[in-house]
């Protein structure tokens, strides 16, 4: 099946554009620790489908997602994509992922690293282990492309697990990377989870894709913000609001005005029914009510459209189609960022106010005992579990405490930045006998501020101190082992910081 034609007319259609640099790996320590991740959550928690059909399979995340929500009376910006070698492309590719449901009778698995003795990079842990999955569903079937994206949507706990590079060897299966997030959740990541999914920009390739239900539903449009990619001339260095991460060759591969996590629309003007055809009538609508995000950069194409594995979509029939080509062009030349809106609308259609402020402390590690074995003789240690948002103690600290105290524990967000003299609230949860402690401390290590030890359900109102770069977490637990305690940090004024 040809995917693609290059624009200058009848030469031979070249291969398939691809995705490249899609959240590659950040350079950092490997564990050699194989241990599985959490089965239960109270982070993600075990879910139903709700009454009104958002976070379930066929209805991803929550009705005020900024996956399920549309900007009222949206300013658009005057930038145009720049023209590249290959035309648009909407559909299927080998670089679109395929979505698999978990089915009550499925088995778990063990998925391994590429490498012998190298486990799965867990972006959000910042660590490489195997990782164990309560369900399996017999039927995954990684994308064809090197990427080879495939999400697992496990409806009963109420997760989407999102890889990278995932493939089958043997009766087994490696991955590159792994992120998950709450299917009833937003979809996008936050300061303290900034990465939840296999896309350039943090999120799951679930979101924004068109699914195999929808294609023929008899709508006029997709009811959702579609995921779209740009080649590296349009894009900008720096990601923006909603997005949390960016390629990690940005500043090299971007050369263009839109940064990762922008919202692509057409105008109101737009006349979607002057389209010869007719899938792209219904693109062309959705592209007006609801917009595109932009998740990722893809090479030499002037913006990608992902449609899930396995659809009946298909805008060239195994031929190149010149009218679908040229309809795909009207829609990228009309296409232009939102700089502005008036409000906003959720999926059912209601008005909703500002995101609320969202969390910026993480309970990311690595954690170290602040002095060596107080008991026992031996280091205490503890882990972060990212499908609970917590560090899980291995063993009783006694009197004696772990400290989070590294460059990435606490990954700084461009959009939420951390206030000096701005009011804030600590609120802590966790196992009976576990305290949690934040301090801030200056370049020569005094103390500036510090907490309370406080307890599950104990929180503290302060204004952060002047200097607010060396935030360090200490907690402490008296209840043995497997406790487990997380906090959250966030502006008392109740707004999410503004986009930079």
């Amino acid at each position: 099946m040809i995917l693609a034609q290059p624009t200058g007319g009848k030469a031979s259609p070249p291969a398939n554009p691809r995705t490249v640099a899609c959240a590659r790996p950040l350079a950092a320590r490997s564990s050699a620790v194989l241990c599985a991740i959490a089965l239960c959550s109270p982070s993600a928690g075990a879910t139903s489908t709700r009454a009104d059909g958002f976070g379930s399979f066929e209805r991803p995340f929550a009705a005020d997602s900024p996956w399920n929500r549309r900007p009222v009376a949206p300013r658009l910006g005057d930038y145009r994509l720049p023209r590249t070698r290959y035309f648009p492309f909407v559909g299927i590719g080998r670089y679109s992922t395929g979505v698999f449901r978990c089915r009550v009778d499925d088995g778990p698995m063990r998925i391994e690293g590429q490498e012998p003795g190298r486990g799965v990079w867990i972006v959000d842990e910042g660590v490489s282990r195997a990782i164990e999955l309560p369900c399996w569903p017999r039927d995954v079937r990684p994308a064809p492309g090197e990427d080879g994206h495939a999400e697992i949507v496990d409806e009963r706990r109420g997760i989407v697990h999102s890889f990278w590079q995932l493939r089958r060897v043997g009766p087994g299966w490696r991955a590159t990377q792994y992120a998950w997030s709450a299917l009833a959740g937003r979809g996008w990541p936050d300061p303290a989870h900034n990465h939840q999914g296999a896309r350039a920009a943090g999120v799951p390739a679930l979101g924004g894709l068109i699914r195999r239900h929808e294609v023929d539903d008899g709508e006029p449009l997709y009811r959702h913000v579609l995921a779209m990619s740009l080649d590296g001339s349009a894009l900008r260095r720096g990601y923006v609001a909603p997005a949390a991460s960016e390629d990690n060759d940005a500043e090299s591969s971007y050369r263009g005005r839109i940064p990762m996590g922008s919202l692509m629309m057409l105008p109101p003007e737009f006349d979607a029914s002057a389209l010869a055809t007719p899938a792209l009538r219904k693109i062309a609508r959705t592209l007006i009510e609801f917009g595109a995000a932009v998740v990722d950069r893809n090479t030499d194409t002037r913006f990608m459209i992902y449609v899930e594995q396995g659809a009946d979509f298909d805008l060239h029939k195994g031929h190149w189609n010149s009218q679908a080509g040229d309809d795909l062009q009207r829609i990228a030349g009309a296409l232009r960022p939102v700089v502005g809106q008036a409000g906003w609308r959720d999926g059912l259609d209601r008005v909703i106010g500002p995101a609320p402020a969202p969390n910026l402390l993480s309970m990311r590690g690595p954690w170290v005992a602040a002095a060596p074995g107080v008991e026992s003789g031996r280091e205490h240690r503890g882990r972060f579990d990212s499908w609970r948002q917590a560090l899980v103690f291995d063993t009783a600290t006694g009197t004696g405490s772990l400290r989070q105290r590294s460059s990435g524990s606490q990954r700084r967000t461009r959009w939420a930045a951390w206030t000096a003299n701005a009011a804030y609230r600590l609120s802590v949860h966790g196992s009976a006998g576990t305290t949690l402690r934040l301090q801030f401390v200056d370049d020569q290590e005094r103390v500036l501020w510090e907490s309370r030890w406080l307890a599950s359900g104990e929180s503290q109102d302060f204004d952060a101190p002047q200097e607010t770069r060396n935030p360090i977490l200490s907690a402490r637990n008296t209840a043995g082992a497997n406790a487990w305690i997380s906090g959250q940090l966030r502006r008392r004024d109740g707004a999410a910081p503004a986009a930079r």
